[in-house]
């Protein structure tokens, strides 16, 4: 092909390649890219499919359509398969689609390089296990099976490289949880692990939670390449979507950044969150309020962050008053909240209300 081009003075068009995890992608482009191939992914969008640059809902009864054109059920009205057709027209509109950015991060050159953060993450804060690094297996990740390698019958069997076909389309195997009502990392294997980059507001011994489930096994915490936590135990909690939260250990995080690793020593469980907890902020957990609410820190002299998990999409009500009882600040909210940059030092009480419950924190800055 090469000898074609450069004797006929053509270009060589990779019409289409996909329909594999990131990691495949970005190997194909960076291929194409080291000998000058032009390339198109296919297809632009797909229906609630990870492996896609967009993704869009499935409409209602679609399945009613699919399934009379498979020869696998009745023929639906033709006012039905109007309607299924003109929802897949709306949901299709790219305003209607949901990004996959992992797979956009692979179609570019700088996806070999040094990983990127999901999201921002600081510490202290609970972490999603599926919130891991975006780039490569090997550098963002370590998956067993993290590409297809196999298709159609000349080539074996098919291997999917997400079991889970949920949330990110990595070789990590992603499922949702009915139970948390969240994407958890699950089908883990002996040696696997996931690295997510984080920011430390404040120099502490920080407590190490995790949220698991399943038959137990052995769960390893590295900071910046150092193993601080070796092997914890997991124990089981019966049930692949029975979960509870188990304690790890401890470790020390300096103000920064930090890379933090997590490994599946012993598999056997499914993993939903990290929880990285400062023992010396003041934190409030009521299940009657429906939340866990925390200050950091409560002695401060730039600001401070209010911490919100709730369990609902009500609003709070935070107020902020001064030893004398002057009402400095007042705010509705759902999430968290950094306030205090423009008080004077001294004393103050948050209080945060729903309803007709209210709980207070006391505050000092320096």
């Amino acid at each position: 092909i090469f000898q074609v081009r450069d004797t006929e003075n053509v270009p060589i068009w990779l019409g289409e390649f996909g329909e594999n995890s990131n990691h495949w992608i970005g190997e194909t482009v960076e291929l194409m890219n080291k000998y000058n191939i032009s390339w198109a992914i296919w297809p632009y969008k797909k229906m609630g499919s990870v492996s896609g640059a967009l993704a869009f809902k499935e409409p209602d009864s679609w399945s009613a359509l699919a399934n009379y054109i498979n020869n696998k059920g009745a023929k639906p009205s033709a006012a039905t398969g109007q309607a299924i057709l003109d929802e897949m027209v709306q949901n299709v509109k790219l305003a209607n689609c949901s990004i996959n950015r992992g797979y956009f991060s692979a179609l570019f050159p700088d996806y070999a390089n040094p990983t990127k953060p999901f999201q921002s993450i600081t510490l202290p804060a609970k972490v999603l296990a599926s919130h891991y690094d975006e780039g490569k297996n090997g550098v963002a990740y370590s998956d067993v099976v993290f590409r297809s390698t196999h298709y159609g019958t000349g080539g074996g069997d098919y291997t999917a490289w997400n079991t889970g076909w949920y949330f990110r389309n990595d070789g990590v195997d992603i499922q949702y949880s009915n139970a948390e009502k969240t994407p958890i990392v699950a089908w883990t294997e002996d040696g696997e692990w996931m690295n997510y980059t984080v920011n430390v507001s404040a120099t502490a011994n920080y407590l190490v939670k995790a949220r698991v489930a399943g038959n137990g096994g052995k769960l390893s915490i590295a900071v910046d390449g150092t193993t601080v936590i070796d092997k914890a135990t997991v124990s089981g909690t019966g049930d692949w979507d029975t979960w509870k939260t188990v304690d790890l250990g401890s470790l020390n995080l300096t103000v920064g950044k930090h890379t933090i690793k997590a490994t599946f020593s012993t598999a056997g469980f499914n993993l939903n969150y990290f929880d990285f907890v400062d023992p010396t902020v003041t934190e409030i957990a009521d299940s009657e309020f429906d939340a866990t609410l925390s200050v950091y820190p409560t002695v401060f002299q730039d600001y401070t962050t209010l911490r919100i998990d709730t369990r609902n999409n009500e609003s709070l009500i935070v107020k902020v008053t001064d030893i004398q009882g002057k009402e400095v600040m007042k705010e509705e909210t759902r999430g968290s909240l950094i306030f205090g940059n423009d008080f004077k030092s001294g004393l103050y009480l948050v209080s945060i209300s729903y309803t007709d419950k209210i709980e207070t924190i006391k505050v000092i800055k320096e």
